[in-house]
């Protein structure tokens, strides 16, 4: 049995109208072609370009590379229709409070993992609001109390005012600690942190 290569050279030469009689042996690598005939070399079968000519067809240094072995992989076309998962390819987002979307972070379309921020909101709600100005509200009253009575304090050990009235700013003083601490509570269920609370 002649060896494919043989085989082959002979079925090439068939069809260039060269008989199965011309086709000879190379080893691998071995270019050389003087003293015998080739079908495939023969200057009518070549065709050699001009730099023009390989302007013209398109060709240039970048596309003309030498042949070297690479894995193919073949692709093929079939016709199909992306079907939407419903809960899984889309999720509507709710919150649990009105505001003004100040930032996007990611595209429509867009692949995320849990955890992912998407955006930033500025709440507009109006309990969180009114939370919040009690909130600060209360606190420039504690501020206001704590600087009378370090005043009190003072005048209390001259005589000249009773003890009792520091002992009342002293109470008022404790009941707007717990009344802050109570807002500083309904801030954080609102869904603030600890961080903005403060």
């Amino acid at each position: 049995l002649p060896s494919p290569s043989r085989w082959i050279d002979g079925i090439i030469a068939t069809f260039r109208g060269a008989s199965p009689g011309d086709e000879h042996d190379h080893k691998p690598g071995d270019t050389n072609h003087e003293g015998h005939g080739h079908a495939s070399h023969s200057a009518a079968a070549s065709l050699e370009l001009s730099a023009q000519g390989l302007r013209n067809v398109g060709l240039s240094a970048d596309t003309l590379r030498p042949v070297q072995l690479e894995t193919f992989r073949k692709s093929i076309t079939v016709p199909g229709i992306i079907v939407e998962r419903p809960g899984h390819t889309r999720v509507q987002v709710a919150t649990p409070m009105t505001g003004v979307i100040t930032h996007v972070h990611v595209a429509q379309g867009e692949a995320v993992e849990p955890g992912t921020l998407l955006f930033r909101i500025r709440l507009t709600h109006e309990d969180l609001v009114s939370a919040q100005t009690e909130f600060v509200k209360t606190l420039g009253e504690l501020e206001v109390e704590e600087r009378e009575i370090i005043r009190l304090k003072e005048v209390t050990r001259t005589g000249a005012v009773a003890g009792k009235l520091l002992l009342d700013r002293e109470y008022a003083r404790d009941k707007l600690i717990a009344v802050l601490r109570a807002q500083r509570e309904a801030l954080r269920l609102h869904g603030l942190s600890a961080e903005q609370v403060q």
